[in-house]
């Protein structure tokens, strides 16, 4: 029995494939114009990063759950 190939890199998949190549390359431009933007479910403080965690772990929320370091 053969080794098995290591997987790729995700940047070398990106690299490889154009189609893949050109949707990275769209989103980030949409991303970066503020054609589109994340959905923010909350921001909460660093110090509250057990409840954050929580929160992610419960899989109720809908959107990004950001840590800010204002006030810490």
């Amino acid at each position: 029995m053969g080794e098995l190939p290591l997987p790729r890199k995700p940047r070398e998949r990106i690299k490889r494939n154009p189609l893949i190549f050109n949707l990275s390359r769209l989103k980030w431009e949409a991303l970066t114009s503020g054609r589109i933007k994340p959905v923010v479910y909350d921001a909460l403080a660093a110090a509250d990063a057990a409840l954050a965690h929580m929160l992610v772990e419960s899989g109720r929320h809908i959107g990004k759950i950001v840590l800010t370091w204002k006030n810490v």
